[in-house]
């Protein structure tokens, strides 16, 4: 499913060009199902906004402006964030040429539980002609809370760290739909929106047991990777070799050509509701089903590996609504382990987890 273009009635600021003709820009969401995600201690709405000029005329943000209101529609929260924080060095990330287009991370998208998040308004503050001419233009976000069909576990145990979840700043976030290589081979949506990078680690904290370029240093490699939830194994590749140093075994010319390259040796599970697991970078021929095979939440499936896109060992976690390369990433709420603060154990029933999360799963 393609985000639908929503054109924007534009209204102009200043004495510049009529309404009619500002009608060059054009706003997409993407997805345009925005979900929400929901935690003890926050909430969050993932989703990106994709600007086409299709005039002749340079467009600059200029500011963005978030309105929140509840079901009454009350003004609950308003959020501004001015063209000075949409810089990158010398680069304006703010800036949209002609006949070309701003691919910009949602950058509100984190917010307190007590915030009911009925309806988002995103205003755009647009400049043409070097500021001369303005006008903005508004999109209304409506999210959905996601309700999850599965019951999953973490596929791994023990003391893990996530290493890189899908906050703001992760690359699994930070998806640009835009880059010239992902219109090559097709790619339409994020699928990693919600994924997670899971390693093992000790009561310090450590990684490995000695600073060495040996992948059976890292605590774990080779450790018992778990079905999440029971369901049908539907794509399964075991046969990548493992990274030595961190360097990728696959070209770019191979991602050409599959897409699912980065993923080394995977699995993908149907859990027959709608919802898929996907987990990557295993280790070398230890996958143990096969393609068909039924499994029940907690079977071995494989060991934890460094092949594909991988720099150090770890299992890439991904709840998403299809198996093929262009389906949406969902928000993936896991049961019965525990949180781990500096000064407490959190048990958790059911729940998130995210970039920095030092976790215990039995």
């Amino acid at each position: 499913m393609k985000p639908v273009l929503m054109v924007l009635t534009l209204i102009c600021l200043s004495q510049g060009p009529a309404v009619g003709q500002q009608s060059f820009v054009k706003i997409a969401i993407e997805p345009q199902l925005v979900l929400i995600e929901r935690s003890t201690s926050a909430q969050a709405v993932s989703f990106d906004f994709s600007l086409e000029n299709t005039g002749t005329e340079t467009v600059r943000v200029a500011k963005i402006e978030l309105s929140v209101y509840d079901q009454g529609g009350n003004l609950e929260l308003r959020k501004f964030l001015a063209s000075s924080n949409l810089r990158h060095g010398d680069y304006e990330i703010a800036r949209i040429e002609p006949k070309s287009s701003l691919f910009l991370f949602n950058p509100f998208e984190t917010f307190s539980p007590l915030v009911s998040l009925t309806r988002m308004q995103y205003t755009f503050f647009l400049e043409t002609n070097e500021g001369k001419n303005a006008f903005s233009s508004s999109v209304t976000i409506t999210p959905s809370e996601f309700k999850p069909k599965t019951r999953l576990q973490l596929p791994l145990k023990g003391r893990l760290l996530v290493h890189d979840g899908h906050d703001f700043y992760s690359h699994h976030r930070r998806f640009n739909l835009a880059h010239p290589f992902l219109k090559q081979i097709g790619v339409t949506h994020n699928f990693t929106r919600y994924a997670s990078d899971l390693c093992v680690i000790n009561e310090r904290g450590e990684l490995r047991r000695h600073a060495s370029d040996n992948n059976t240093d890292w605590y774990g490699f080779g450790a018992t990777v778990y079905a999440p939830g029971s369901g049908r194994v539907v794509r399964a590749r075991g046969d990548s070799p493992d990274n030595i140093k961190g360097e990728s075994t696959f070209t770019l010319d191979e991602f050409r050509k599959d897409p699912t390259m980065p993923a080394g040796n995977f699995i993908v599970i149907d859990h027959l509701n709608g919802e898929f697991s996907l987990m990557a970078h295993f280790k070398r021929g230890s996958i143990v089903v096969h393609e068909g095979d039924m499994v029940q939440a907690g079977q071995q499936l494989a060991e934890m590996g460094v092949s594909g896109d991988a720099e150090i060992p770890h299992v890439h976690y991904e709840l998403r609504n299809a198996s093929e390369v262009n389906a949406l990433g969902l928000p993936a709420y896991f049961r019965n382990f525990i949180r781990l603060p500096i000064t407490k154990h959190i048990p958790v029933g059911r729940g998130p987890i995210n970039s920095g999360d030092i976790l215990i799963s039995r």
